[in-house]
């Protein structure tokens, strides 16, 4: 009867053995996932993300896309084709340009905002619409971007950034947070707090900026 306990006993060792090993990979691949970075590469990361919001932020929040001047003024026309100049000039160009450098999720809630339009309510209750904002842009009939030319800019003044001001809050490999000091018409403005994500195509900013 000895000989078949001594071989269960090895079985039961191989097993446990494995079932360690597999642990130990699930907690390792766990680790790294989940792993920091230095303030250095996190720092890096913000130098080169920061600055491409700025002409986004223009483009989405502030005085917006040129677009096509018709003669004897545009009170009665609502949306006009962008310039031939403008750096976007479809739909497809802008979200693409925006999911570049925001996050996914921030990106959509632009993208309700200008491509859609959204209602102003007037009470809490939501039981009366006080009026409706049109979308900000949209693609024409010919393929072009339309610009609604009496949408009022959610931004009045550009926002850049002091990049030699970054203060790294807390990171890792999936989440940057971090404090940093604003520039608004050459002057030192308010330091804002700023989430960069690492998203399945890259970092990505993910609150905002403007």
């Amino acid at each position: 009867m000895t000989a078949p306990k001594k071989c269960l006993f090895c079985c039961y060792r191989r097993t446990a053995t494995v079932f360690l090993i597999a642990l130990l990979i699930v907690a390792t691949l766990a680790f790294t996932s989940c792993g920091s970075i230095t303030d250095d590469e996190a720092k890096d990361i913000i130098r080169e993300l920061l600055p491409k919001t700025y002409e986004l932020n223009d483009i989405l929040f502030g005085p917006g896309l040129p677009y096509e001047k018709v003669p004897g003024g545009t009170d009665a026309l609502l949306y006009l084709p962008v310039s031939e100049d403008a750096p976007y000039r479809t739909e497809e160009e802008l979200r693409e340009a925006t999911l570049l450098v925001f996050s996914p999720d921030y990106a959509e809630s632009i993208f309700e905002l200008i491509f859609s339009g959204y209602s102003i309510e007037e009470s809490e209750s939501k039981s009366e619409s006080k009026g409706v904002i049109f979308a900000r842009y949209f693609d024409g009939d010919d393929g072009i971007l339309r610009v609604n030319v009496n949408f009022e800019p959610i931004v009045k003044k550009s926002r850049t950034y002091d990049l030699d001001t970054i203060e790294i809050i807390s990171k890792n490999n999936r989440r940057i947070i971090a404090k940093v000091g604003s520039i608004v018409d050459g002057k030192a403005d308010v330091t804002v707090k700023i989430t960069f994500l690492n998203t399945d195509n890259g970092w990505r900013v993910d609150s905002a900026t403007y």
